[in-house]
């Protein structure tokens, strides 16, 4: 019977196999709008707060449903997304940061209603946007030298 690993060359999970190379703002930012969900980090209770939130990249800022219980208005916070293979060790991680503001406007809080999947039922009514300042991408590759 066919494993998962077959087919995999022994050395993927080998740290000195894998080389961390440097992303552009633009490449960083479009490996965040291709996937739907991240985490923001911001200070709640003058403690730092993680939180997993869906989100979308508009216009090069990053806009969260923040629910009901995540105000981080006016704060600077930061946003992290990523995809890594856990065998391999392969894939990327975005981490933007900046500060928040709360969508107010009716058309553009039904317009990003209209554009984000919930992560979970509830209470939508709180969108958060980001305007990234400082964004951070690193993508982790199969190294090309030989081992």
């Amino acid at each position: 019977m066919p494993t998962a690993d077959e087919g995999v060359p022994s050395d993927t999970a080998d740290p000195h196999c894998v080389e961390a190379y440097g992303l552009s703002d633009a490449d960083s930012l479009g490996l965040l709008a291709g996937i739907g969900f991240g985490r923001i980090v911001f200070s709640r209770y003058a403690l730092p707060a993680v939180r997993l939130v869906n989100h979308i990249v508009d216009d090069g800022l990053i806009v969260v449903d923040a629910g009901g219980d995540l105000s981080p208005y006016r704060q600077v916070v930061a946003f992290e997304a990523d995809t890594i293979d856990p065998r391999t060790r392969l894939g990327w991680c975005v981490i933007a940061t900046g500060t928040a503001e709360s969508v107010t406007d009716p058309a553009e809080i039904d317009r990003y209603h209209a554009l984000l999947r919930p992560l979970l039922p509830g209470n939508r009514d709180h969108m958060v946007r980001i305007q990234p300042d400082l964004v951070t991408g690193i993508e982790y590759r199969r190294s090309s030298a030989p081992g």
